[in-house]
């Protein structure tokens, strides 16, 4: 029941808005990523999907030592 509730609040896709917000940038950078392929995308329908892992790898291939 636990997971339930926590898939409920955190959807593992997100779209480009929440996505521009889990990133901490603005919609545009979104969109310019997902153009260039540096985030992998899913097209639902009409929608633009982000999965929550690949956000989550791209953060971690752009950290700096």
């Amino acid at each position: 029941k636990n997971q339930v509730t926590l898939s409920a609040a955190q959807p593992r896709l997100l779209n480009v808005r929440q996505a521009a917000q889990y990133l901490a940038c603005n919609v545009n950078a979104i969109r310019q990523l997902q153009w260039s392929r540096a985030i992998p995308s899913l097209k639902i329908g009409k929608l633009i999907q982000f999965d929550r892992a690949d956000l989550d790898k791209f953060i971690d291939a752009q950290k700096q030592a």
